[in-house]
């Protein structure tokens, strides 16, 4: 009986493993594809990029300027 339940947690995990090999494959190869995507994107736009990598620059600082400049203040203190 425990031989029964011992092989068929190995299998268990054998599968799980097939699978996981699987996904990460698939993941690998559509991240590829979408890499090679963007890369033709760029070379035949790119203004658009700088563009676009500026205002998300911006946005991020500006997101992050807005939380340092939030916090309360303490005795005439930022904390």
């Amino acid at each position: 009986m425990m031989d029964r339940f011992r092989q068929g947690r190995q299998d268990a995990g054998d599968q799980a493993g097939r699978l996981g090999n699987q996904a990460l494959d698939l993941g690998a190869k559509y991240g590829n594809d979408a890499l090679q995507r963007i890369t033709g994107e760029v070379e035949g736009r790119p203004l658009v990029t700088i563009g676009v990598a500026l205002g998300i620059g911006i946005l991020i600082g500006a997101a992050l300027l807005g939380s340092v400049n939030g916090r309360p203040r303490v005795n005439g203190r930022r904390q």
